[in-house]
């Protein structure tokens, strides 16, 4: 037997063994380092992508993959953009039109009064000394114009003339009654206006209203008689 011949086939299959495994080897290497060049996972958010684990970028920082199905993809929206978020809500809110205003502290009006306390230009109030009942009357910028006794322009829903008694500023809260219209005009008002005799005298609480028809309906349907206290902050 040519023991010779036998060693060198030996040889030539264990060349042919080592380089095969040196060539997988370098191909199993250049794998790793594209998987690791081109497609990585960030540790940290990129910008315009809120997440960390499931957002892959390349070496130019290219949102390469998203994987959406990953809950933990989405973090809590950073501080700038609610800050953001916050500006524009305050803009939103100083473009609200003054109707929508008066309709939202109407809105509030009601819900304090629910609470056993009034708004009114930013304050809250409650019942203090009772005055006793008070006939309710009304009358109109319509008829009368918005001059006051006080100085001041009259308000619908806000102002009331009623006796010198009552200095000029005092808050009214109308709170319960009888009569045809009983509650209906329940609320908080501002005496900034005097009247006739029967006014002078305590004996009635006239209201300022806008038009002549809503103070007329005051009285349309009878006499109304009110609970009326004097209004003291909360």
């Amino acid at each position: 037997m040519d023991h010779s011949h036998s060693a060198g086939e030996a040889e030539d299959s264990m060349k042919k063994t080592y380089a095969s495994i040196i060539i997988w080897g370098a191909m199993a290497v250049t794998c790793i380092v594209l998987l690791f060049s081109q497609n990585v996972y960030a540790d940290e958010p990129i910008e315009g992508i809120y997440g960390g684990p499931g957002v892959c970028y390349d070496e130019e920082g290219e949102v390469v993959a998203v994987d959406f199905e990953d809950e933990d993809i989405i973090s809590d929206v950073p501080a700038e953009l609610s800050e953001a978020e916050d500006a524009g809500d305050q803009k939103n809110l100083s473009e609200i039109s003054e109707a929508s205003q008066e309709a939202v502290l109407a809105a509030e009006n009601e819900a304090t009064e629910d609470e056993g306390t009034f708004l009114l230009d930013g304050t809250e109030y409650k019942k203090g000394d009772f005055l006793g009942s008070r006939r309710l009357t009304g009358y109109s910028g319509e008829q009368w114009g918005t001059d006051t006794a006080s100085g001041q322009a009259a308000k619908a829903g806000y102002t009331v003339s009623a006796t010198s008694q009552l200095p000029f500023g005092t808050v009214l809260i109308i709170d319960g009654g009888s009569g045809p219209t009983a509650n209906v005009y329940d609320g908080i008002y501002v005496v900034q206006d005097r009247g006739g005799a029967a006014i002078e005298s305590g004996e009635i609480i006239d209201i300022f209203f806008d038009t002549h028809a809503e103070a007329m309906a005051v009285t349309d349907l009878g006499w109304t008689y009110a609970d009326i206290w004097i209004a003291v902050p909360a």
